[in-house]
C-alpha cells in the first residue's frame, strides 16, 4: 500500500513527487533484501502501534476495547480465508462494556524505562 499512501501524500501537497519516488524505490529495495522474519518483526511492531492507537480512539469515542494476542492464528486465517499476505496479530474486541472491567496493576516506569544508560540487571 506504500504507493497509494505516497500518491495521496503528493496529492495532498505533503511531499514532492519525485521524494514519493526515491522513498518508494528505497523501500521497495530494503524490503525485497530483508529475510521474511525480519519483514514480520518490522511488521509486528507496527501493528502493536496501530492496534494501541485503534483502542485510544475508540476509547475517546466513548468505547471500551480488549485486545486478544492468544488466539489460533492458523484456525482464525482457515476460518476467515485470509489471503496470505496478511499476518494476523491481534483481534480486538471493540463495543460496550456489559460490566466494568476488573482493577489491574502495572509495573512502575522505573521497572520499564530508563533515561541515558541502561541498567545493570
Amino acid at each position: 500500500m506504500a504507493g497509494k499512501i505516497y500518491e495521496m501524500a503528493v496529492d495532498a501537497g505533503y511531499m514532492p513527487e519525485e521524494t514519493a519516488k526515491s522513498f518508494m524505490e528505497r523501500y521497495q529495495g530494503m524490503f525485497v533484501s530483508m529475510p521474511p522474519e525480519t519483514v514480520l518483526r518490522k511488521v509486528l511492531i507496527d501493528s502493536g502501534l496501530v492496534s494501541m492507537q485503534l483502542m485510544l480512539v475508540a476509547r475517546a469515542k466513548g468505547y471500551d476495547t480488549l485486545p486478544m494476542g492468544g488466539f489460533d492464528q492458523v484456525t482464525f486465517v482457515e476460518a476467515f480465508d485470509i489471503p496470505e499476505r496478511y499476518s494476523p496479530v491481534m483481534l480486538i474486541a471493540i463495543g460496550k462494556a456489559a460490566k466494568p472491567g476488573h482493577p489491574t496493576v502495572r509495573l512502575p516506569i522505573e521497572d520499564v524505562a530508563f533515561f541515558n544508560e541502561m541498567p545493570k540487571a
